[in-house]
């Protein structure tokens, strides 16, 4: 399982999270790039924030570049809503173009994206409270996270980088047996996103025995300091070792 560090970007440059302390934070996208790259990130996931341009995507150059000179490999989300955004995300080298409220308010366009750039498109799932909550929608949805995995896995969505909070945005004991029974039963691949606070809850995911789980995001608690990134990589690597470790044992 990979640790994804999450950079937001707005006109070419990096948003700061609220409350940042951390060396982490650069206001150039390439340089804080670069400072996860060289504490061990093998990926990154890229918050484009900025509304759907006119013209030329204000952070294309700055994905462009952090891809190609950093040789990460690089998830981007957005508002993307035309197919000519994501074909130069993904000419570029994207290793997936990530849909938030389009994938539900344009079922066949998700499905048309899918057909384009197969293998490229993902979508975003996030529950509250054992709820769905959509961006852009007030009220909760009467679906289920893995009705809506079905319905994206018939689209031809492949991984679906998704999140399980309490109401308040903890992430509980409740919340750890729901992304791990979400994994279990969906068809995706899964990319955890839930926001955790500290090493502990790191571990707590990453030691989830589910196949179809392949990554954590870590956002906020990188840029206040109440996680070390290369101490988390230190953490995914021992939890690494010692299951293949023990798969070795039990094959004697």
């Amino acid at each position: 399982m990979i640790l994804i560090p999450q950079i937001y970007l707005k006109n070419g440059k990096t948003v700061k999270p609220e409350g940042s302390t951390s060396q982490a934070f650069k206001e150039d996208p390439f340089e804080t790039a670069k400072f996860f790259r060289e504490m061990g990130a093998e990926g990154l996931l890229l918050m484009d924030l900025n509304p759907t341009p006119l013209g030329k995507n204000p952070n294309f150059d700055q994905i462009k570049r952090i891809r190609s000179e950093l040789k990460m490999a690089t998830y981007v989300s957005g508002g993307f809503k035309t197919a000519k955004e994501v074909d130069e995300l993904v000419h570029v080298g994207a290793e997936m173009v990530i849909l938030g409220s389009t994938a539900y308010q344009k079922p066949d366009f998700l499905e048309d994206l899918c057909k384009l750039f197969p293998g490229k498109i993902a979508t975003r799932l996030d529950v509250r409270g054992g709820n769905v909550t959509i961006p852009g929608y007030t009220v909760s949805t009467n679906k289920t996270a893995l009705d809506y995995a079905e319905a994206f896995a018939n689209t031809g969505v492949r991984y679906i980088f998704y999140s399980n909070l309490s109401q308040s945005g903890a992430l509980d004991d409740n919340s750890i047996k729901g992304l791990e029974l979400f994994c279990k039963q969906a068809r995706t691949r899964v990319i955890c996103t839930s926001e955790v606070s500290n090493l502990n809850e790191v571990e707590k995911i990453l030691t989830i025995d589910a196949a179809r789980l392949e990554g954590l995001v870590l956002c906020k608690s990188l840029y206040d300091d109440r996680i070390d990134f290369r101490g988390a990589i230190a953490v995914a690597n021992d939890i690494s070792i010692s299951k293949e470790r023990d798969s070795t044992l039990t094959e004697f």
